[in-house]
């Protein structure tokens, strides 16, 4: 499973770089990431088939919400949650993607309170999802 986290770090910190820079999440970089991670789940047999379609469901949800939304959040962003989702399983990226949340929404805050943000400030996503990989690694080393 090490492995897995090494390479959902390396794609996120990818990502994020990509999205701040660029506003731009790489589809290559996505479609590698599933690639590898397919890999490492056979050669490393780490998880049940079925624990790793079962990350796939937030990574889907996000996909149909950026769909409905007209791309509020990008399609990009659902990608990515999908193959992170698969690498990781479902209840790790949960708990990463609940402490992104938590994250962007206190930048959110900090950017309508004090630097006149609106409500259609855009706010690049990955790097809050890299930020939530990093809390819950840190986390789990310490508890």
């Amino acid at each position: 499973m090490v492995y897995q986290y090494i390479l959902t770090g390396l794609v996120l910190i990818i990502s994020a770089y990509t999205d701040i820079r660029y506003r731009k999440i790489y589809k290559s970089v996505i479609a590698a990431h599933l690639i590898a991670a397919l890999i490492l789940h056979l050669a490393l047999q780490d998880c049940t088939v079925w624990a790793a379609l079962m990350g796939l469901v937030p990574g889907l949800g996000f996909l149909l919400l950026a769909v409905v939304t007209h791309e509020s959040m990008g399609l990009g962003d659902g990608f990515l949650m999908v193959s992170c989702g698969f690498s990781l399983g479902t209840w790790k990226w949960l708990a990463i993607l609940f402490t992104s949340f938590f994250c962007v929404g206190l930048w959110a805050l900090y950017l309508i309170l004090f630097r006149g943000g609106k409500r259609k400030t855009t706010i690049p996503y990955v790097p809050f999802l890299l930020m939530g990989a990093v809390i819950q690694g840190l986390a789990t080393l310490i508890l």
